[in-house]
């Protein structure tokens, strides 16, 4: 679950290091089953600014709201109730960090089996102004049965992106919403529904396909618009990794490896 709290001058960013396989080992569950997500227990988090390659410059980040003090390089992490700058998620999996509010960075999660990343995050604009919002990552409560259509969020979303076994689902098609309560056109029969949701936003929000050829040799794509501070870009149905699958300038997506004949893309982004 990643989320962005905005509090006094600087921006809280709280996220989760997370796996679906061994959280000790790293071994993934057999193939087709179905696994709890489980925290990584003291994983390491480094923080930076956005940067090719990755990871060059170390992230600023404070120990508090005030945006007085800063962590060390070596230690960028604060955690909740807690004095003082940490290296390492906690004991579930969760970190979070003080940062400039709207700051756009990367971040490396490290196990003792191997690492992982890097991810893109942004804080919250902040409270003094500015735009910016919640992301909430979850699954909708609600009992998958092949008969239950309805299913609730924890809260009203702004701009939502709604997977149903990992398949994005398009609003108005597969499924309606109202207020915090999203309504199923086909009841889901087994599998998972996750959610990814803005309670607030000052942004506008597209999903689209990127126009371009795909046909095993063309990397080239583009969008109808030019990405603000978000965007979640999948390929067939996987999440792609910015600065490693893919680049993105103005409305121009570049591909590392050309998408295979018949393989679907979909984008949703930001724009200011």
């Amino acid at each position: 679950m990643l989320t962005g709290m905005a509090y006094g001058q600087a921006a809280r960013y709280n996220g989760s290091a997370t796996t679906v396989g061994n959280p000790v080992s790293g071994t993934l569950g057999p193939a087709g089953s179905l696994v709890p997500i489980l925290g990584i227990v003291n994983a390491g988090i480094n923080l930076c600014t956005v940067t090719t390659p990755v990871c060059q410059t170390p992230l600023i980040t404070y120990t508090d709201a005030t945006e007085v003090a800063t962590c060390p390089s070596t230690a960028q992490l604060t955690r909740p109730n807690q004095v003082g700058c940490f290296s390492t998620a906690d004991s579930e999996g969760n970190w979070g960090v003080w940062v400039a509010p709207g700051t756009t960075f990367q971040y490396m999660i490290a196990a003792h089996y191997g690492s992982s990343g890097p991810y893109w995050a942004t804080a919250p604009g902040g409270s003094g102004g500015g735009g910016g919002g919640s992301f909430i990552t979850e699954a909708p409560a609600g009992t998958i049965n092949g008969s239950n259509r309805t299913f609730v969020l924890s809260q009203t979303p702004t701009t939502l992106w709604l997977e149903f076994n990992g398949v994005f689902q398009t609003a108005g098609i597969d499924y309606t919403i109202s207020g915090q309560t999203i309504t199923f056109t086909v009841a889901p029969a087994s599998g998972t529904v996750d959610a990814i949701y803005e309670t607030t936003s000052t942004l506008t929000f597209f999903t689209e396909t990127p126009a371009g050829t795909i046909n095993g040799t063309n990397t080239a794509f583009s969008i109808s618009h030019s990405v603000g501070s978000t965007v979640w870009l999948e390929l067939n149905g996987v999440f792609q990794t910015r600065g490693i699958d893919y680049t993105l300038t103005g409305t121009s997506i570049t591909f590392a490896n050309a998408p295979t004949t018949g393989s679907v893309l979909t984008i949703i982004y930001s724009s200011f």
